[in-house]
């Protein structure tokens, strides 16, 4: 950050210029959401694969000098970035075919990091395998910048992990897998910890409480996000006219338009079309129960982050 203030870029006109105050927030914003994202979903993949390869499990517990060559297996094996999409700026031959300038490329880093040519069995899950460089972190001028901490990050978590529980088995049934235009991974993956055998949930009985109903969602509701950078606090007002709705939101001294608003008992929907610090759609998902509401913001390739609001 310290850098970015201080930096100088040349714009199109050939001025000599520092970033201004939306340039730097943008890039920041941009940095600790991807950042955030990607290492939870990292950890995400190692619950999975490491319940489901329980003696590669029982390998790096006895031994936490594994570790770091699991999360280098893991970022191959289920790269939480698997796609990256390129504007190509000019003609490039790729195996006798020509991309011309002016595409699109999706370019598929989860089945590069399988291919067979480069690695043995790549479609195993195998953290003895030979180590070689893989397609994780992207490569080039456009490699993770935060790579580094990525690793660092995986590490400490998987190590405390399983220094405290060296067993676990993922509850399939409840888990929840989820993708944006840039990540995949889970959304939530409960687990049963211990050697024991696995414990079935019982089924809640749902009382009159729990029927649904319609709960006003017009009026004006003050929201707070659970941000990758902290709590970010939004005003949303929503109006009916009929069985229309419309309204806005204001967060972060700007205020953007609500839209696609649905309502279906305590069950609501509404997408936020932000414009600073930069463009973004942000579709919230959320239950109301009296003056309170709970939920789930979407904001495009940063992620899911969870939301709560209060009815004035």
């Amino acid at each position: 950050m310290t850098e970015l203030l201080h930096a100088e870029v040349k714009d199109p006109s050939g001025t000599v210029r520092k970033l201004t105050r939306d340039e730097i927030v943008q890039i920041v914003n941009v940095v600790a959401g991807a950042g955030n994202e990607t290492t939870t979903r990292l950890i995400g993949w190692a619950g999975k694969e490491l319940s489901e390869h329980p003696d590669q499990r029982k390998d790096i517990a006895a031994n936490l000098g594994l570790v770091p060559q699991t999360i280098e297996e893991l970022l191959r094996f289920q790269p939480p970035g698997p796609a990256i999409g390129r504007y190509i700026t000019k003609d490039v031959e790729i195996h006798g075919k020509t991309i011309p300038a002016g595409s699109i490329a999706m370019l598929l880093v989860g089945a590069a990091n399988r291919d067979e040519a480069r690695f043995e069995k790549g479609e195993s899950f195998n953290i003895h395998r030979e180590q070689r460089p893989h397609l994780g972190f992207g490569h080039g001028i456009h490699v993770c910048i935060g790579a580094a901490l990525a690793r660092l990050e995986g590490r400490v978590a998987l190590e405390e992990v399983i220094k405290r529980f060296p067993e676990w088995e993922v509850d399939y049934e409840n888990a929840v897998l989820a993708s944006t235009s840039t990540v995949r991974g889970w959304e939530t993956l409960p687990v049963f910890v211990g050697g024991g055998a696995r414990r079935n949930k019982p089924v809640a009985q749902p009382t009159a409480a729990a029927v649904k109903k319609d709960v006003p969602l017009e009026g004006v509701w003050d929201l707070v996000v659970k941000g990758p950078t902290g709590p970010q606090p939004t005003v949303l007002v929503v109006e009916k006219s009929g069985a229309a709705y419309s309204g806005n939101q204001t967060g972060q001294g700007s205020t953007s338009q609500v839209s696609d608003v649905k309502v279906d008992g305590n069950n609501v929907f509404w997408v936020n079309h932000v414009t600073k610090p930069m463009k973004l759609k942000v579709e919230f998902r959320g239950e109301i129960a009296g003056t309170s509401m709970t939920g789930k913001a979407k904001a495009g390739f940063m992620g899911s982050y969870s939301f709560t609001a209060e009815k004035r």
